[in-house]
């Protein structure tokens, strides 16, 4: 199960990396590239538990007044949609 989980992470990463030098996929918008300027105490936070990744982008999409949808809906309305 594993290795079939593995070989399946190795072809998504080999896709995403095919389609950013072919320049199918910006940088900005490639997963490969999220914690590029992350520092390592941050990124070992993350892998350990200890930081909600998950919370934080939800906290920074109201930050934003973005809903779910990712269209404007104003910060009261964001808030509310993120559960914040």
């Amino acid at each position: 199960m594993q290795s079939q989980k593995n070989g399946a992470r190795r072809a998504e990463v080999a896709d995403l990396n095919k389609a950013s030098m072919d320049g199918a996929l910006r940088d900005e918008l490639n997963p490969l590239f999220v914690f590029q300027m992350t520092h390592n105490e941050l990124l070992v936070a993350i892998a350990t538990g200890k930081l909600d990744t998950v919370q934080l982008a939800r906290e920074e999409l109201a930050n934003r007044g973005m809903g779910k949808a990712g269209s404007w809906v104003g910060f009261d309305r964001a808030e509310a949609e993120w559960g914040l």
